[in-house]
């Protein structure tokens, strides 16, 4: 094969931040902002890997390199380590002899935003290796090893980012093990970017303080997010939007008794509901990062105008319908 290309969407989590890493409920979509990988082979032996976004190329004779660990991992490439180190497992696990090949990845997806942008991007990594050297392999297999790139991002991730945006769709997320919610009524959505980057480990580190100095208050919160979750996929199988904002709103509360999140986001938050905005809330670890409203058409698009005004980015797209 000469040339392949694979776009993969990124993710939000309407409800169930952090509750969900202490096994409760997470519902969680997949948006319509993309990343993509192209490989292609090109005339020149060796490996290129190009990360626009980054202005960011790396060139090696070989992946034999990184077993070295000489100069690609200084601080220079460390962000893109685990592209290359992933590419060495499947190279030997494979038996494939790697050569002479370009590997582009980019995306649309704002990094450290909440939106699963290295879930994304290494999906669509994976899923581009399996199709360009036809290794064909399942969904399953595609998933486990996004999780494995995961792992060099954060630690100990959930799984949800990487599950979601490999099946698609809602997804109702617990304990690792999920569960498909197929179609439902197109239902528009406004992200916005708060222009804060955050920092998921912080987030997750936090909440773990607040739950080990006091479990059973913070258990309590998080029972209630369980069960705004859960209540959440009645008002998205009816397209009750009006309820399904109301439900945002009451998440955002527990989300602000965990103390996750800031004032810009205050400043966003109190911006939509001065316009008839039916629900706002963070989507992600917060402390920064993304946003997500629900509301009317005309709504979303005045909310958006207004944060537009004041420098904020914003996209207007859609969840279900799957």
């Amino acid at each position: 094969m000469e040339k392949i290309s694979i776009s993969t969407p990124g993710k939000c989590i309407l409800f169930g931040e952090h509750a969900v890493v202490y096994g409760y409920t997470a519902l969680v979509s997949t948006i319509d902002m993309k990343s993509v990988c192209t490989i292609r082979n090109i005339n020149s032996n060796g490996i290129k890997f190009n990360f626009p976004n980054y202005q960011k190329k790396i060139q090696l004779k070989s992946l034999d390199l990184i077993e070295n660990e000489i100069e690609i991992f200084n601080s220079k490439f460390e962000s893109f380590s685990h592209f290359l180190k992933t590419l060495k497992k499947i190279e030997n696990e494979c038996s494939l002899s790697l050569n002479g090949i370009e590997i582009e990845i980019s995306s649309s997806l704002w990094s450290n935003s909440g939106l699963g942008s290295s879930a994304s991007t290494a999906s669509a990594f994976i899923q581009a290796v399996n199709q360009f050297f036809n290794l064909k392999w399942s969904m399953d297999k595609i998933n486990s090893y996004t999780y494995f790139m995961e792992k060099f991002i954060h630690g100990n991730p959930s799984g949800i980012d990487n599950t979601v945006i490999n099946y698609g769709g809602f997804l109702l997320y617990q304990n690792k093990k999920f569960k498909s919610i197929k179609n439902t009524p197109r239902i528009p959505l406004l992200i916005i970017n708060s222009g804060q980057s955050h920092r998921t480990f912080q987030a997750v580190k936090q909440v773990k303080e607040m739950f080990d100095k006091d479990p059973k208050e913070i258990d309590e919160i998080f029972k209630k997010i369980d069960q705004i979750a859960n209540k959440s996929v009645e008002f998205i199988n009816n397209g009750d939007v009006e309820q399904l904002g109301a439900l945002m709103n009451q998440n955002q509360i527990l989300l602000e008794r965990l103390n996750l999140s800031t004032p810009q986001i205050s400043k966003i938050i109190k911006m939509g509901s001065s316009i008839d905005i039916y629900g706002v809330k963070i989507t992600g670890a917060g402390l920064g990062g993304a946003l997500i409203a629900v509301g009317t058409q005309k709504c979303l698009l005045q909310y958006q105008e207004k944060l537009h005004s004041l420098g904020y980015q914003s996209i207007i797209t859609s969840i279900g319908g799957k």
